[in-house]
């Protein structure tokens, strides 16, 4: 299996590369934890950004996941313009619909006809979506125009989270690499 990718049916935890992937004894719940080790802050040595991605249940043709950002960090707060979330595929998923945020570029879905996804591109990029976003279009805590404050100070509001729907081989998750954060 090449590096990223395992196996749906497998258990436990494991590394792989800079992320920590937790499993429970449930096939249909995986966690995919990746700690932003950018966002070191000398008076905040043990402090971080954590990126979790869940994935929730599988579908026909992929899985949805919940994504989340916490901002673990005691005085730093993400401001404006907000975060901004990006990484690349192993393979050729695409985003078929999103919840509590949105791709900043559809990319190429061309060899699509009837649906349509929400974004083809092999190195997606997602913001937050603003306040005043109707409803069936959130998630909680999303929806904040990408503010996210820091856990010590405020943690009510220290996540920021997404859902979406993607396709891929339902046999096997390849682990998104590249995550380009804030």
């Amino acid at each position: 299996m090449e590096r990223g990718c395992y196996q749906g049916d497998r258990h436990g935890d494991r590394d792989v590369g800079d992320f920590h992937l937790e499993e429970d004894q449930s096939p249909q719940h995986h966690q995919l934890h990746r700690h932003d080790r950018e966002a070191y802050d000398a008076l905040d040595p043990t402090g971080n950004i954590t990126i979790k991605w869940d994935i929730i249940s599988w579908t026909a043709d992929g899985y949805v996941t919940v994504v989340s950002i916490f901002n673990f960090q005691q005085y730093r707060h993400i401001q404006a313009p907000g975060w901004q979330l990006g990484w690349s595929w192993y393979k050729k998923e695409v985003i078929w619909s999103m919840v509590g945020a949105q791709a900043t570029e559809q990319g190429d879905c061309s060899k699509f006809k009837g649906n349509i996804p929400h974004c083809c591109k092999k190195t997606p990029t997602v913001v937050d979506l603003l306040p005043g976003t109707p409803y069936n279009q959130h998630i909680s805590n999303c929806c904040r125009g990408g503010l996210i404050s820091s856990w010590a100070q405020d943690p009510a509001t220290a996540v920021g989270r997404t859902t979406s729907s993607r396709s891929c081989n339902v046999h096997s998750i390849c682990v998104p690499s590249e995550f380009i954060g804030m």
